[in-house]
């Protein structure tokens, strides 16, 4: 028998009817993936995303139960498969669910992957940050579904056949693989496009510490021109020194002084300039 339900509480009452004694309600916001085994049923929770609420299966011999409603699969035959093993039906509504939770992976990393490319634009550094943060948690996740698959073709799960749907499950395992290996990528790419953010940053850096070096250069030069007649002319302002002196001659020697100043400060800009 196969219930399933858009409605939580009835799920979790039906659940109760059946004998599950476990905590449902935890199950339902819990942000990784779940899964347990016990002797008369199995339980299976799957992160979901866009606002969709998560997936819980209850699978058993006798029934199983399923929230949110889950779409069937077309082009695969719940009669026959219930011909086919005693557990036809929990393996029929197991697919279904992991086929349903897939799709919005899929969906969900086009998502994160369209953030990828625009921030390659952009270059920001806390939209890289989140998004990085975002793929690592995305790709965790994706990393314990497949697991999570292999057991089921492995045989190591109970209330499962998946050699009655051997080719669909092996095709889920294959898309389940590839997007693994996507998020990889992209991970890749986010970490290349982090290292384009530090070097155009150090680029920034190196040019604004050019622009001081420029400004203390020509602050040096100002201050050289400045100096040398000042500290002449301080000379010669002394009372004692000042009163004995040729007052063209101090003239003159200022000039020479500034004119001097001012040859050594261009030439020093000009070798500046040639480097």
């Amino acid at each position: 028998m196969i219930c399933k339900f858009e409605d939580f509480e009835k799920f979790k009452e039906k659940a109760r009817e059946f004998g599950v004694e476990e905590d449902l309600e935890q199950l339902k916001t819990l942000s990784i993936l779940f899964f347990e085994a016990y002797p008369k049923y199995m339980i299976i929770k799957l992160v979901s995303y866009e606002g969709s609420p998560n997936m819980i299966m209850i699978l058993s011999k006798e029934y199983c139960l399923v929230y949110p409603l889950v779409k069937s699969i077309p082009g695969v035959s719940l009669s026959k498969l219930k011909k086919e093993s005693s557990w036809g039906e929990s393996t029929f509504v197991a697919y279904c669910v992991f086929k349903c939770a897939l799709e919005g992976y899929q969906k969900h990393f086009r998502m994160i992957d369209l953030e990828i490319d625009a921030l390659e634009d952009s270059l920001h550094l806390e939209q890289i940050e989140s998004t990085s943060k975002k793929l690592k948690k995305f790709r965790d996740l994706i990393d314990d579904f497949l697991h999570l698959l292999i057991r089921a073709e492995d045989k190591d799960m109970k209330f499962i056949d998946t050699a009655v749907l051997d080719y669909e499950f092996d095709l889920l395992l294959a898309q389940t693989r590839h997007l693994a290996d996507r998020c990889r990528t992209a991970r890749k790419e986010l970490s290349l496009t982090s290292s384009k953010y530090d070097t155009l940053q150090t680029k920034k850096l190196n040019a604004s510490i050019e622009k001081l070096t420029k400004i203390m250069m020509f602050l040096t030069i100002v201050g050289i021109v400045i100096s040398v007649p000042n500290t002449i002319a301080t000379v010669y302002g002394i009372a004692s020194f000042g009163q004995n002196a040729d007052q063209m001659q101090v003239i003159e020697l200022l000039v020479f002084a500034t004119l001097v100043s001012v040859l050594f400060s261009l030439a020093y800009l000009y070798n500046y300039m040639k480097k």
